[in-house]
């Protein structure tokens, strides 16, 4: 899946995912990231936050090492919003088989208060 904005400046990505009671969110910036929320019985409860990873954006063994591991552990990846073309962002994200409910959002990188549906 792949997102390009209509502009030459950085964005930075959101990928929302949802799987019958949980929504997983793909976050792509300076660093990479999944969070996983649970549905409950009146609200939806954060199970998983945001811990980053992959801001290498060299291709050293290491940072190569540290992708494909991020790949198989999250089953997503793509390149940080420091890596290729400011305004685009590829994701590689593992399937299923399952029907996926998808919802993107992404933000100007000078202006992070103001999201792109």
């Amino acid at each position: 899946m792949a997102i390009r904005a209509n502009t030459t400046e950085m964005i930075v990505g959101n990928i929302f995912i949802n799987r019958s009671d949980e929504i997983v969110i793909l976050h792509a910036s300076a660093a990479l990231g999944t969070a996983i929320y649970k549905k409950g019985a009146n609200d939806w409860q954060k199970i998983q936050g945001f811990t980053w990873h992959c801001r290498d954006t060299g291709n050293s063994d290491a940072a190569q090492v540290e992708r494909s591991a991020f790949l198989q552990q999250e089953h997503w990846l793509t390149a940080n919003s420091r890596m290729g073309s400011p305004e685009e962002l590829e994701y590689q994200i593992e399937l299923t088989g399952e029907i996926l409910r998808l919802a993107v959002t992404f933000i100007k990188a000078s202006n992070p208060n103001v999201k792109i549906f």
